[in-house]
């Protein structure tokens, strides 16, 4: 009997040896959250890296089917505006002369060009969710656009991209973008909105030229700490902004990346993304000069700059 009973007793202790303390147990907790905590930046890191890549193969098909357009009409870009009415939200955008080369042609063929883009028989169109218009960084990506100009109760489709038509310097020089008309003599800058730029007017080169640029989140307005801004008045220019089947004035008056996101290049990473006019999709960083922004904005400036300066 003493026996068993000693056997019972040192099973008992072999079970007990076999078991986690709750000391132990709180240190294998609090290592698992260390190692959680090592983790989760580094996969935020590489989710952001992932978001990026997509936004710059936006910008890069985006020129590829603007750039297929050109070629097909003797280097013509497509006309920034397809009216000249004062509304930008009374416009269609550049963006619907590409749809057919973006795997978009029933798309295209669906808009009745001949009425407003937020007439009833386009609306379905507008409200059409294409992903290569939006950066997945951007938030709330795929957005949708309740307001644009006095029409309320809308659900139209977001844009993050947008064309170049001209620029203003820090020194208040304006300077014509890719997009601009050359040679014209019209005075009335609705009617030039409609006039397409030409490929072949770009003194400066298709590789130091920008093309379109990223300009995330608009209408909404977010400044240089990524914080939402308050809209203070609905007669800005910006809140009028933003439907990827509707035009924008294509005017970039802050050239600091990053700064403003209705006035300037801006996106939802530590840069923003560019396409240049021979197609090359680079990222411009928060610190890189204003001077040398606008350079890379303006067509003809025959500014003297250094590849080290941007890329």
């Amino acid at each position: 009997m003493q026996e068993k009973l000693t056997d019972y007793e040192s099973a008992n202790g072999r079970a007990k040896r076999v078991g986690l303390t709750l000391v132990e147990l709180l240190v294998v907790i609090a290592i698992i959250g260390i190692l959680v905590g090592m983790l989760l930046p580094a996969v935020q890191q590489i989710r952001e890296a992932a978001r990026r890549i997509q936004c710059q193969n936006n910008l890069r098909q985006l020129a590829l089917g603007t750039l297929n357009y050109s070629s097909a009409r003797s280097e013509r870009l497509p006309p920034l505006w397809k009216s000249a009415n004062p509304n930008q939200w009374d416009n269609f955008s550049w963006r619907i002369d590409i749809l057919p080369f973006i795997e978009a042609e029933n798309l295209r063929q669906s808009l009745m060009l001949k009425e407003s883009p937020l007439s009833s028989a386009n609306l379905s169109a507008a409200e059409s969710q294409l992903p290569i218009f939006q950066c997945p960084s951007t938030p709330q990506s795929p957005r949708v656009i309740a307001q644009i100009g006095s029409t309320t109760d809308l659900r139209l489709a977001a844009c993050d991209y947008s064309a170049i038509f001209t620029t203003t310097t820090d020194a208040e020089i304006r300077s014509e973008g890719a997009w601009y008309p050359s040679g014209s003599s019209e005075t009335s800058i609705a009617v030039l909105r409609t006039q397409p730029g030409k490929l072949v007017s770009i003194g400066d080169g298709l590789s130091s030229t920008v093309l379109l640029f990223e300009q995330a989140a608009k209408p909404a307005v977010y400044d240089r700490q990524r914080k939402l801004q308050i809209p203070g008045s609905a007669d800005f220019q910006f809140f009028t902004e933003g439907p990827w089947a509707t035009a924008e004035l294509g005017n970039v008056s802050v050239n600091q990346v990053n700064e403003w996101n209705t006035t300037g290049l801006y996106g939802f990473h530590s840069v923003a993304n560019i396409v240049l006019c021979d197609g090359s999709v680079h990222a411009l960083a928060d610190d890189i000069e204003g001077s040398v922004v606008a350079a890379l904005l303006s067509r003809s400036g025959r500014e003297i700059i250094d590849a080290n300066d941007w890329k």
